[in-house]
């Protein structure tokens, strides 16, 4: 004859972790994830774009600083904070009056899928991310989300971060310690310097850059990048980090910003993308700086 059943015995240990899920299939905008607001705070002057994605790095392991459409797309469920936290703003693409398309930037009324990290600082006060973060007076402004959506906050105010952790195709290694002007022997000479240094990888665009979120100051003299384009517009653009903006590989011969004539002169009179502190800049061809190198 079969007794009661005794009492429940205590949980036994936990077992091992099982084999990890197959990778999501959203990357970039489209697969927006809010990491949280930093502890920290800083006001507009941090450093450097590179700088904001290290502190939201070094709270929440993976993130980046969000820009605006990013942390909407999110659909974020924490609210922020009463006097908001830093986040850049964005571009989109718009139709003016006479059906041209156009590039809009400093938005913070949409969040749209394609719309991208803007990289680029206007004259103040209107550049709204603090001169990309390395600008701290109240004559300057930058982008914060509060309650009430997004707001401009002077650049001497101090307040956190909020921080996204979307994942994106792009990676960025590295910058090279081998360093050239802009005669390497072209383009496929840029590459190898980065490839040789970081196997796989390539010399990074304007864009591409951007969208790998790097947290690795740049060198103070700048690094070399390829000009990104957004073809709808048919110009060079160093405003966007939209999913469509792609390498420039053309010569611009109106304002001589043309990768040094693809990589192939070191004259002062011609001019190649860099990465500073500061943000994207130009540089004359004749300086010898170090490539900054993505993927792989």
């Amino acid at each position: 004859m079969t007794g009661a059943a005794g009492m429940q015995g205590p949980p036994g240990p936990q077992g091992a972790a099982g084999p990890a899920g197959t990778p999501g299939t959203l990357y970039g905008e489209r697969g927006s994830r809010f990491a949280g607001f930093t502890t920290a705070t800083t006001t507009g002057n941090h450093g450097g774009r590179e700088a904001m994605h290290a502190t939201c790095a070094a709270q929440f392991a993976g993130s980046h600083l969000c820009h605006f459409s990013e942390f909407e797309l999110s659909q974020s469920t924490t609210p922020p904070p009463a006097s908001g936290a830093w986040l850049d703003p964005s571009c989109e693409d718009n139709t003016d009056n006479l059906g041209n398309l156009t590039l809009v930037c400093n938005i913070s009324q949409e969040a749209l899928p394609e719309s991208g990290r803007m990289i680029f600082a206007e004259s103040s006060p209107y550049d709204q991310n603090c001169t990309n973060w390395t600008n701290a007076t109240n004559q300057a402004s930058g982008l914060s989300i509060q309650p009430a959506g997004g707001v401009t906050a002077p650049c001497n105010t101090a307040l956190p971060l909020a921080c996204c952790g979307t994942p994106y195709y792009e990676t960025f290694r590295g910058f090279t310690t081998a360093t050239t002007a802009g005669n390497s022997g072209g383009r496929a000479s840029m590459h190898g310097l980065c490839a040789a240094q970081y196997p796989g990888s390539h010399l990074c665009h304007v864009a591409e850059y951007h969208r790998a979120n790097p947290s690795a100051p740049p060198p103070a003299a700048g690094a070399w990048l390829d000009g990104s384009s957004v073809g709808n517009y048919g110009f060079i653009t160093n405003a966007t980090a939209q999913a469509k903006a792609g390498r420039f590989t053309g010569v611009d011969s109106t304002y001589n910003r043309d990768n040094c004539k693809n990589w192939t002169s070191n004259l002062n009179a011609n001019q190649g993308w860099v990465v500073q502190p500061a943000g994207t800049n130009t540089a004359t061809c004749d300086q010898a700086l170090p490539a900054a190198c993505c993927g792989g």
